[in-house]
């Protein structure tokens, strides 16, 4: 099934995006003409990515956050929110989102789809970029206690993935199966996307799924929360490091609006310190700051993309 992640992705992007672009403010007309001659737009937008997890935690971050960005760039940043990814990526190409913030596979999809820049990551005081990794696991009830197990009885397991445009969530997983020669889509009884990181986890141990890809953060951070216990999920496997998501932009901002927004993201523990612990918290990362970033950061994630055989997302895919 050479386009299933293709074709998953496209369905999800169709499904969301008309109603999302329809839900978006009429591109702003309005200018500013700044002291060095710069023509900026009066507004611009900012997505708000979805989290069920915690969502009105959530909100309350990204409305102090675009109100930040505002206060630091002089123009009024509107955050506008979106169901999954696809109608994000969407919106960009349409120039009725300026500014998101989402997962590595995301930002690589944009990149190609919508002409996107990463701006900023995630990184820490030491200078050194955050990681996170990918889990594999189930509930004990299964019975499965390896991946050994699970391969093994694939027949007759269900395989739970997040969003087709997820990182930790679809690629990274996907492209361990496909590193030993498998499948998904032909060697277990079903593979579904559950849509969240949430659903992910909350699936594995009420065993709705017989394993389920799972981000480590959120793991981590369940478990810390109190939200599931240790022994309620059997990890199976843990991928390698991979790069924490992108702040990124529209290329055709102007130059010196784009500089402005990565200095506002890159001094935020700076100047607005409460809402940087906020976000630590929320990320369990004590050090955590905004770092610059620039594309090839993302060159490792993109050469596991091009090496799965059902992966045809991006243009240098096989």
């Amino acid at each position: 099934m050479k386009a299933v992640a293709q074709s998953l992705f496209s369905i999800s992007l169709i499904s969301g995006a008309i109603a999302f672009l329809v839900g978006c403010s009429a591109k702003n007309t309005e200018t500013i003409t700044q002291e060095n001659g710069e023509v900026w737009p009066a507004k611009i937008t900012m997505s708000l990515t979805p989290s069920q997890d915690d969502p009105e935690g959530r909100v309350t971050r990204f409305t102090q956050l675009s109100d930040y960005i505002a206060s630091q760039i002089g123009i009024e940043v509107e955050l506008i929110p979106a169901t999954n990814y696809g109608p994000v990526i969407e919106a960009m190409r349409a120039d009725k989102i300026d500014i998101a913030q989402g997962g590595s596979f995301m930002y690589m999809i944009a990149y190609e789809k919508a002409g996107v820049e990463a701006i900023a990551t995630r990184g820490s005081l030491d200078g050194t970029r955050n990681h996170y990794s990918t889990l594999i696991a189930t509930s004990p009830e299964t019975g499965i206690t390896s991946m050994e197990d699970l391969v093994a009885g694939a027949e007759n397991y269900t395989m739970g993935f997040v969003d087709a445009a997820s990182t930790s969530g679809h690629l990274v997983p996907r492209g361990y199966f496909e590193s030993r020669g498998l499948n998904p889509e032909e060697i277990f009884m079903e593979v579904v996307f559950s849509k969240t990181h949430l659903n992910a986890v909350m699936a594995a141990v009420a065993a709705k799924v017989d394993a389920s890809a799972i981000n480590e953060r959120t793991y981590s951070r369940f478990i810390r929360d109190g939200r599931i216990k240790p022994e309620e999920l059997i990890v199976l496997w843990e991928s390698e490091n991979i790069p924490t998501s992108p702040v990124f932009v529209r290329k055709e901002l102007p130059v010196g609006l784009k500089k402005a927004i990565q200095e506002a993201y890159i001094n935020l523990h700076l100047r607005a310190p409460d809402l940087m612990e906020d976000f630590r918290y929320r990320a369990m990362r004590p050090e955590m700051i905004w770092v610059s970033a620039t594309d090839d950061m993302w060159d490792d994630l993109r050469k596991i993309a091009y090496n799965i055989d059902t992966m045809t997302l991006l243009s240098g895919s096989n």
